[in-house]
């Protein structure tokens, strides 16, 4: 029986050895991935090594730590408990006894390396494990994921937040049609206004701020203001907007779908920021309607490309072969808007 626990301990603190192992190789794989390929933000290569959560790791971390502790325990027992039978057995070797106990005491001086590279590759384990974790928890068919409020923003970008989430709260309309009006929720109850659909509260600490809110402008840099602060938290009220919005930003840090939104193509100068696309080699699938525009690639890049679109019959696509970010721009009389799906 002894001499079995004395296996399974071993063959656990070697399996935890070659975890650490393998775990060490791939985040450092990933990093240097993501840096050589100049991602333009983290999502894509740290999502594997962010850790999901810190009170989760450090919980695992003890957890395993501890079961480590027991089976370096059992080790040690088991070997002193052999080590006192075979010193019982024959007492009149006393001096090979005494070379055996400097000998262990000679080897256990290694045992502290061992453990610091133990504890090391748990921590890298775990590392890349919430990493893990995060990645499939955000999946559209994680339970995690519908549930978690940890932070529904899912760190997408301000210009792609601001689209989706005035889309879902008033079409990215600021006014009802054919006035200066700001639109109002339908709902009686309600108090929400403009574009991004905020309450009436927000007025008095958006003026104080300097924004009036019945202009467009002003909804846009308070919107920013807001979402640099506190990402989503001011939209995660309603939970109908919430089922609104939540899922595209999910879709957009972390794939698994197209994410659609509508971008404003101005008359004479392009859209103003840049959209950034899902990660660094995707694209965009645009539909104007038969209106005419330009998609500007990679803004300010040596890349940069104008494209007219739609293209006429035979002519070849104008994008470069890596893409971060377009604009556009209307060639019709007016701004027209271009609905974009991002791959």
């Amino acid at each position: 029986m002894r001499i079995a626990l004395r296996k399974t301990a071993r063959l656990f603190l070697w399996a935890v050895l070659i975890g650490s192992l393998i775990g060490f190789v791939l985040n450092v794989s990933v990093i240097a991935f993501g840096f050589f390929q100049e991602l333009s933000w983290p999502r894509f290569s740290w999502q594997w090594v962010v850790p999901f959560s810190w009170g989760l790791g450090v919980a695992t971390t003890v957890l395993l730590v501890g079961v480590s502790l027991l089976s370096w325990s059992i080790l040690k027992r088991v070997k002193k408990e052999e080590d006192t039978k075979k010193t019982n057995i024959d007492d009149s070797t006393t001096k090979e006894a005494a070379g055996k106990k400097e000998q262990e005491k000679v080897s256990s001086k290694g045992i502290w390396w061992k453990w610091i590279l133990w504890v090391a590759g748990v921590g890298l384990v775990l590392w890349m494990g919430s990493g893990i974790y995060e990645y499939f928890s955000s999946s559209n068919r994680s339970i995690i994921s519908r549930t978690s409020t940890v932070n529904l923003s899912h760190s997408a970008p301000v210009e792609i937040a601001r689209l989706v989430i005035c889309g879902c709260e008033s079409n990215c309309r600021q006014f009802e049609p054919g006035t200066k009006i700001p639109t109002r929720n339908k709902e009686k109850a309600s108090t929400a206004f403009g574009k991004y659909g905020f309450l009436e509260s927000h007025r008095e600490p958006a003026l104080k701020l300097g924004f009036d809110l019945n202009t467009e402008e002003d909804q846009d840099l308070y919107f920013a203001h807001l979402y640099s602060e506190s990402k989503t938290k001011h939209w995660e009220a309603d939970p109908r907007s919430v089922a609104c919005w939540e899922p595209k930003l999910r879709a957009y840090a972390w794939g698994g779908e197209a994410v659609a939104i509508v971008v404003s193509a101005p008359v004479k100068e392009f859209s103003n920021p840049s959209i950034p696309l899902q990660h660094k080699g995707t694209t965009a699938d645009f539909t104007g309607f038969g209106k005419k525009y330009t998609v500007r690639w990679n803004k300010g890049r040596p890349d940069q490309v104008d494209e007219d679109l739609p293209r006429p019959e035979g002519v070849k696509p104008k994008n470069p072969p890596i893409t971060y970010s377009f604009q556009l721009k209307s060639r019709e009389l007016e701004a027209v808007p271009i609905t974009v799906k991002l791959f």
